[in-house]
């Protein structure tokens, strides 16, 4: 037989005793539990999970699940007004954090020679531009530097002892203006 002819086609179909797999499987003939007909519900997955020990990992990527599905604390209805500037307090020093690597990144790259014959010209400025940003967002996804959570520890010391405008301090004057007479 030579290697390079086509080979003879099978017969025909193969036969399958008792149905093709996907009518065994619908019928429950594979002895599978058969799923439920509505739409799948994990909601009761994820609160099993945090039940664990805290040690365990599946309790520990439940917790990680749990925080990234979370509701912001400035979308949830009737938080209070301190719990939403905590949440915008970390945003900003999130956002301040991702900034500063992303400045500290091009800073570092503009002390890289560049070679006139494989400089390619404004595109790639732009190019290392974004992926700088990019880089920088990336790091950030996880605990990043920890710049952002110092800022945040000491901001929100201050934010604890702010007066929420509109409230009379212990003198009787408004927003923490005391007179002067």
């Amino acid at each position: 037989m030579d290697l390079l002819s086509p080979l003879a086609p099978l017969p025909g179909p193969l036969p399958a005793p008792g149905g093709s797999f996907l009518e065994r499987a619908r019928s429950g003939r594979l002895g599978l539990p058969t799923p439920p007909a509505g739409p799948l519900d994990f909601r009761g997955v994820l609160q099993e999970a945090l039940s664990l020990p805290p040690e365990s990992p599946a309790a520990r990527a439940a917790r990680r699940v749990a925080e990234r599905r979370a509701l912001p604390a400035s979308d949830r209805p009737g938080a209070p007004e301190a719990e939403r500037e905590r949440f915008r307090l970390r945003q900003a020093a999130g956002d301040f954090e991702s900034i500063l690597v992303t400045m500290l990144l091009q800073k570092m790259r503009a002390t890289i020679q560049k070679s006139e014959l494989f400089h390619g010209g404004k595109g790639e400025e732009v190019f290392q531009d974004l992926l700088d940003r990019t880089m920088a967002e990336g790091a950030m996804k996880g605990r990043g530097l920890g710049i952002g959570q110092m800022l945040y520890d000491q901001m929100s010391q201050y934010l604890a002892t702010a007066q929420v405008p509109g409230e009379s301090t212990a003198d009787g004057s408004q927003d923490g203006a005391s007179e002067s007479r």
